[in-house]
C-alpha cells in the first residue's frame, strides 16, 4: 500500500508538463476515512496536511531555472505591498520559507511603523479604560 505522499511524488515524476502540475489522487475508502480521521484529530484541513510536500516541490521547481528569481522577486514585492510587515507571517510554511531555510533566499522586511502606531494607540486606549474602571472601583 502506497502512502499519499508517495503517490504525490510519483505524480510529480510522471508529469512532463513544464508549466503546471495537476495532481489527482483517488484513494480507497479506508485511506480516505483514515485521512479524514487524522484531519479531525489534528484539527487541520485535509489539504493542509500536504502543504509541506507541495511547498518543497514548488521550491525545487523554482530552483531549476535562474529566470525564476525575477518571478520570486515580483511575487514577493506584490505581496509586500498588500501585507506589509505581516508578510513574514504569511510566508511561514510556503515555498519561500523552504527556500529561506535552505539558504537559497534571504528575505528582509522593512518595518512598517504604521502597524506599530496603531497597536500603541489601541494599547493607550485600553490603558485609559482600565484606569477609568480602577478609579470607579476606588470610589465605592
Amino acid at each position: 500500500m502506497t502512502t499519499l505522499t508517495e503517490r504525490f511524488q510519483e505524480a510529480i515524476k510522471a508529469n512532463n508538463n513544464e508549466d503546471y502540475t495537476t495532481i489527482s489522487v483517488r484513494s480507497s475508502v479506508e485511506l480516505a476515512a483514515m485521512v479524514y480521521a487524522m484531519s479531525i484529530a489534528t484539527q487541520q484541513a485535509v489539504v493542509n496536511m500536504f502543504t509541506t510536500d507541495l511547498s518543497n516541490s514548488l521550491a525545487s521547481y523554482l530552483l531549476e531555472d535562474k529566470k525564476n528569481m525575477e518571478l520570486i522577486k515580483q511575487v514577493l514585492a506584490e505581496e509586500y505591498e498588500k501585507k506589509g510587515s505581516r508578510l513574514s507571517e504569511a510566508l511561514k510554511g510556503s515555498c519561500f520559507d523552504v527556500l529561506q531555510d535552505e539558504g537559497c533566499l534571504n528575505i528582509k522586511f522593512d518595518l512598517d511603523l504604521s502597524d506599530f502606531d496603531k497597536e500603541f494607540a489601541d494599547l493607550d486606549k485600553k490603558k485609559e479604560e482600565i484606569n477609568e474602571e480602577a478609579s470607579d472601583v476606588k470610589q465605592f
